[in-house]
Protein backbone atom coordinates (compact mmCIF):
# COMPACT_ATOMS: atom_id res chain seq x y z
CA UNK A 1 0.00 0.00 0.00
CA UNK A 2 2.76 2.46 0.86
CA UNK A 3 4.28 1.92 -2.58
CA UNK A 4 1.04 3.07 -4.21
CA UNK A 5 0.90 6.08 -1.90
CA UNK A 6 4.45 7.12 -2.84
CA UNK A 7 3.79 6.43 -6.51
CA UNK A 8 0.71 8.68 -6.31
CA UNK A 9 2.66 11.53 -4.73
CA UNK A 10 5.45 11.15 -7.30
CA UNK A 11 2.95 11.19 -10.18
CA UNK A 12 1.20 14.29 -8.79
CA UNK A 13 4.53 16.13 -8.46
CA UNK A 14 5.72 15.01 -11.89
CA UNK A 15 2.46 16.08 -13.54
CA UNK A 16 2.61 19.47 -11.85
CA UNK A 17 6.18 20.04 -13.05
CA UNK A 18 5.21 19.00 -16.58
CA UNK A 19 2.09 21.19 -16.56
CA UNK A 20 -0.36 18.35 -17.13
CA UNK A 21 -3.16 16.63 -15.27
CA UNK A 22 -1.98 13.68 -13.15
CA UNK A 23 -3.00 10.15 -14.08
CA UNK A 24 -5.51 8.30 -11.90
CA UNK A 25 -2.91 7.23 -9.33
CA UNK A 26 -1.78 10.84 -8.93
CA UNK A 27 -5.32 12.03 -8.26
CA UNK A 28 -6.11 9.40 -5.63
CA UNK A 29 -3.89 10.46 -2.75
CA UNK A 30 -5.16 11.01 0.79
CA UNK A 31 -5.63 14.49 2.18
CA UNK A 32 -5.12 15.82 5.70
CA UNK A 33 -8.90 15.52 6.13
CA UNK A 34 -8.69 11.81 5.31
CA UNK A 35 -6.05 11.45 8.02
CA UNK A 36 -8.22 13.34 10.50
CA UNK A 37 -11.15 10.98 9.81
CA UNK A 38 -8.84 8.01 10.42
CA UNK A 39 -7.69 9.42 13.75
CA UNK A 40 -11.33 10.07 14.79
CA UNK A 41 -12.14 6.44 13.97
CA UNK A 42 -9.23 5.10 16.04
CA UNK A 43 -10.19 7.41 18.92
CA UNK A 44 -13.77 6.07 18.86
CA UNK A 45 -12.47 2.47 18.87
CA UNK A 46 -10.27 3.20 21.91
CA UNK A 47 -13.13 4.97 23.72
CA UNK A 48 -15.48 2.08 22.92
CA UNK A 49 -13.03 -0.47 24.29
CA UNK A 50 -12.76 1.52 27.54
CA UNK A 51 -16.56 1.70 27.90
CA UNK A 52 -17.01 -2.02 28.54
CA UNK A 53 -20.60 -3.20 28.33
CA UNK A 54 -21.69 -0.09 26.47
CA UNK A 55 -22.67 0.02 22.79
CA UNK A 56 -19.97 0.96 20.32
CA UNK A 57 -19.43 4.69 20.04
CA UNK A 58 -19.75 6.57 16.77
CA UNK A 59 -16.77 8.71 15.70
CA UNK A 60 -17.32 12.44 16.08
CA UNK A 61 -18.15 13.96 12.70
CA UNK A 62 -15.20 15.92 11.37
Amino acid sequence: MNVNLYAGFAEAIRANREGREPSAIGRDIPTAYDGLKGVAFVDAVVDSSIALGQPWLTPVAV
